[in-house]
């Protein structure tokens, strides 16, 4: 329990987020719940592409005390110092930026992005990275040539750089991310820090149940290239003919309509039209209840940060299997509470799905560990909000 400051000893922070709050991705989800366990000790000044606060539920809008839209599709510097400018007309002591990806918020160009804006008048800021994607990716198209690439890369690297050295530090969300960034940024590398992001409070949730799962493998996750559901899917029609009586149901936003509409023919052409089930953004509850009901559990990710609802889902005794690539591995102890497999490679995702489908007792003992695997790791909400209080009041009292 967080314990609540007096109104009047309240330190004003910003929690800013590129993203629609209620837009269904894992950062977005993590922002409501920081919102949540920050509002008994801070006055929040939220900023997101909310361009009305009404379209905020009120649940979340009783958190804050003030708004401020950013548009993030119109970076520029004007745009920076203008929302520099509204955090110090908001009183902001300090402002919590969270990027989707490393050269999120314009920091791909030098001075563009607003946590330099906010240093140059006054205001502290501290960053999370909740994703770090391919050293060259991120900071031009990812369809661009290669020399393309290269030749643009040494100036997003400094620009980012930059915002690095103007920042109090930068957080990930996994150890794997942490060493990536302190490499790739080592002249401050020190800077550099990680904090596992959870969802999660132990109290609160439902009875765990492992006598009466459903033939069911689970995904839950934002549908796009790099989730890998192209990946599950073509693993499933591997299997399935041995499994009849499994079901596959996907679970996210379309976020590549080009993308889901290849798995759906492949889908279609193999016959499992009505074996395959696409549910599109469902609520939390919603998911929590598939996640009490599903056997198996599915992150096929091709670049992953931590992976939240592979989280959610170990928590709530369902087996994994995901790639083994960026955070999953700090949440999937290989054949402990799930099976890890090479990213991308169908035949051995098939491979650990035909095993895990088949054999029951293994799926029990995999599921018995998964929960308690999750609380070892201090992957609570509780705990990260602690985490954050920690660092804020550190750069406050600076």
């Amino acid at each position: 329990m967080v314990k609540e400051v007096p109104p009047f000893m309240k330190h004003r922070i910003a929690i800013a987020v590129e993203y629609p709050l209620m837009q269904h991705g894992g950062v977005e989800m993590l922002i409501q719940d920081l919102l949540e366990g920050l509002a008994a000790c801070y006055d929040l000044i939220l900023v997101s592409d909310d361009p009305d606060i009404r379209e905020i539920p009120k649940r979340y809008r009783d958190f804050i005390v003030g708004h401020i839209y950013w548009d993030g599709r119109s970076v520029s510097y004007a745009s920076a110092k203008k929302l520099a400018e509204a955090l110090q007309a908001e009183k902001v002591e300090l402002a919590h930026f969270h990027f989707g990806y490393v050269y999120a918020w314009g920091s791909r160009l030098l001075g563009r992005c607003p946590t330099v804006a906010c240093k140059r008048i006054g205001i502290p800021c501290r960053t999370t990275v909740h994703s770090v994607q391919p050293l060259l990716e991120g900071f031009c198209g990812p369809l661009k040539p290669l020399w393309f690439k290269m030749a643009l890369w040494p100036g997003a690297w400094l620009s980012r750089l930059h915002v690095l050295l103007q920042n109090t530090g930068e957080i990930t969300v996994s150890n794997h991310d942490m060493e990536t960034m302190q490499k790739w940024f080592f002249p401050w590398e020190k800077r550099i820090t990680r904090i596992y992001h959870s969802i999660l409070k132990p109290g609160e949730e439902r009875t765990v149940d492992f006598s009466h799962r459903e033939p069911m493998l689970l995904h839950v996750g934002t549908l796009a290239t790099r989730k890998g559901q192209l990946v599950l899917t073509r693993a499933f029609i591997q299997v399935a003919k041995k499994h009849p009586e499994w079901k596959l149901v996907l679970v996210g936003r379309e976020a590549e309509k080009a993308y889901v509409g290849t798995m759906k023919e492949e889908i279609a052409q193999a016959g499992l039209d009505d074996r395959v089930v696409w549910t599109g953004p469902l609520g939390r509850s919603e998911v929590e209840d598939l996640m009490l009901r599903a056997s198996v559990f599915a992150m096929p990710s091709l670049e992953e940060g931590l992976g939240l609802s592979l989280q959610e889902a170990l928590y709530r005794g369902c087996p994994a299997v995901g790639s083994n690539v960026g955070g999953i591995p700090e949440l999937i102890d290989h054949q402990s509470n799930g099976l890890l497999v090479p990213p991308g490679d169908v035949d051995k995702l098939a491979l650990a799905l035909n095993i895990l489908l088949t054999d029951d007792a293994l799926r029990k003992k995999l599921a018995a560990e998964a929960r308690p695997s999750v609380m070892r790791k201090g992957m609570t909400h509780t705990q990260m909000v602690e985490n954050y209080r920690r660092i804020y009041d550190s750069c406050l009292n600076q």
